[in-house]
């Protein structure tokens, strides 16, 4: 029974080969846009408003008798003027302030092609900005009209410094109706952009440095593995007996699909052992194993579920029975005949086989070589046997079984599991037993990731899965699938 199917290798084994960036990364990209938004939001608040007020004053050529043609005025000359100390001076004494203070919001500037000095003064307060801005524009008018003027007993003009022009207030300083900064709507659109920019940025680097594996064909890259099913995660999950969980019908699709992928690559005709394993705790696979014992059962296959985790008895809890004295330790350990073993799990053609009694050394009792012995008798029982073994990174006690399984199915979590650890899983299970393998996709909610790894007795950890058998009927409101 080794039958074989490989998954086409994707030309890229980049992070994000079944899904966009933007939507991979949707939640965090939108996160990074409004916490910009939010921080720009409170410091422009934070900001004292601002008023301008701007006064027009036009330089004119000034023309002296005696002297030459009028030439046109210097501009950037006379916009040093305006702002000279010489000129705020005059403007801070009018106004009962000191030259520092008359300099603080003031600036001037000259429109293109224009022969006019634009005098713009910014303030707190929008009638002192305006009574600011007109000081200083009148400020210069008058030292410039003081220019040129006969010096007594002399016959000759005073040069004028500032040049041969003229100026007058031509626009009074207007009133601000209201302020000119901070400006709420200029600062958020710049902050939705850096806030975007940012978002994908720290994204792409994210995702340069995620290990996590992303979608069923990152996955075939990194495993090289064929990806036979992808098991949807569904609401909260609640303990009960195996016999009454009733997952959401796209669960039950799923495992249904799984198990047809199964029969058609790794057992065809349901018949022979499968063991299923995950690369590290909390990836779902006990649940896996249980959910395909039940579609298997459910369609008139004669199944066996093990629970071949010695350290352990999570799937006895998840089927909410009661450990026996009998089982699978018990086999092995007293070569009792497994028939002795079996238990009865309420679902139509299904046993099981504990884990049975704790044993000081469940490792070296496994790799005692009677497994074998085991699943012959299961066999001759049975059409499948399904062993939910331990991961197969945490301990050694899955490589027994890995020698004698006929086939073996990795059961990984994308969302949480590194894609190395996924590899080291796989390379492992060829070395081992170099059966056919294939690989399901368990998506495990966000949710369930809280709950990962809880500490247990004997080292054992804990997780919770939101899958559930695949049989019909109503979902009960107290089912809960615990995994490992």
């Amino acid at each position: 029974m080794k039958f074989e199917e490989r998954t086409a290798r994707p030309t890229s084994s980049s992070g994000s080969s079944d899904r966009s960036l933007i939507r991979v990364y949707a939640d965090w990209i939108l996160g990074v846009t409004l916490a910009v938004l939010a921080l720009t939001f409170l410091l422009t608040a934070r900001q004292t408003p601002s008023y301008s007020s701007t006064a027009q004053v036009m330089v004119e050529p000034r023309i002296f008798p005696g002297t030459s043609p009028a030439q046109e005025a210097d501009m950037p000359t006379e916009q040093a003027v305006a702002t000279s100390s010489v000129v705020t001076s005059i403007a801070a004494q009018a106004l009962g302030i000191s030259p520092a203070e008359m300099t603080n919001g003031l600036s001037v500037s000259v429109p293109v092609d224009a022969k006019v000095l634009d005098v713009t003064y910014s303030y707190r307060a929008a009638k002192e900005a305006q009574r600011r801005a007109g000081a200083l524009a009148q400020a210069y008018v008058d030292y410039l009209n003081r220019q040129g003027i006969r010096q007594p007993g002399s016959v000759y003009l005073r040069p004028p410094p500032s040049g041969l022009v003229t100026a007058s207030v031509i626009s009074p300083a207007t009133l601000a109706t209201g302020p000119s900064s901070p400006n709420f709507t200029l600062n958020l659109i710049v902050a939705g952009v850096v806030g975007l920019a940012l978002g994908l940025g720290t994204a792409v680097l994210r995702d340069r440095t995620d290990r996590r594996v992303r979608g069923t064909a990152d996955l075939a890259v990194h495993t090289d593995l064929p990806v036979l099913g992808v098991v949807p995660a569904l609401g909260r999950r609640r303990k009960q007996g195996l016999g009454s969980n009733r997952p959401l019908p796209s669960a039950r699709e799923a495992y249904r699909y799984l198990r047809a992928r199964i029969q058609q690559t790794l057992l065809p005709d349901s018949r022979g052992t499968l063991l299923v394993t995950s690369a590290t705790a909390g990836e779902g696979k006990t649940t896996t194993a249980r959910s395909l014992a039940e579609v298997f059962a459910a369609s008139g296959t004669k199944v066996i579920l093990v629970e071949g985790d010695l350290r352990g008895d999570d799937l006895t809890e998840q089927m909410n029975l009661t450990p026996g004295q009998t089982g699978l330790t018990a086999v092995l350990a007293e070569r009792l005949p497994v028939s002795s073993a079996l238990q009865q799990t309420g679902v139509p053609g299904l046993l099981l086989l504990a884990r049975g009694p704790e044993v000081p050394a469940p490792g070296d009792l496994l790799a005692g070589g009677g497994l074998h012995r085991v699943l012959q008798e299961l066999l001759e029982l049975a059409d499948l046997v399904i062993i939910d073994s331990a991961p197969i990174l945490s301990r050694a006690d899955t490589v027994s079984w890995l020698r004698v399984a006929d086939a073996t199915l990795l059961v990984v979590d994308t969302q949480h599991t590194p894609r190395d650890r996924i590899a080291d899983a796989a390379d492992e299970i060829r070395w081992a037993g170099g059966m056919t393998v294939g690989a399901a996709v368990n998506l495990v909610p966000r949710s369930a990731a809280r709950q990962r790894r809880r500490p247990r007795a004997g080292g054992i950890t804990h997780d919770s899965a939101q899958v559930g058998g695949p049989s019909g009927g109503q979902r009960s409101n107290s089912n809960e699938n615990t995994l490992r």
